[in-house]
């Protein structure tokens, strides 16, 4: 790798790993009794190619447990809060 996309790419994980610094080891829910993880339907963008994530079908999981109904399902039958 040339030394100036090495220095480039260095300099964006650690802005990264700044910015998720203070969620590291988890935190305190929102609310009680509220999913953690909800959003009205996933949106996607397109970003430089240096900012991409690895986790991008993360939303259509998301969308898909939705529409089968599996976030009610767990919390029906098991009693895990």
């Amino acid at each position: 790798m040339k030394p100036i996309l090495r220095r480039q790419f260095e300099q964006e994980k650690r802005k990264i790993s700044r910015r998720l610094a203070p969620f590291s080891g988890g935190t305190e829910p929102l609310e009680d009794g509220q999913p953690e993880i909800s959003a009205p339907r996933p949106t996607c963008e397109m970003a430089e190619r240096t900012r991409a994530i690895s986790w991008g079908g993360v939303p259509a999981m998301l969308a898909l447990a939705r529409d089968i109904g599996l976030p009610q399902a767990v919390d029906e039958h098991l009693g895990i809060l």
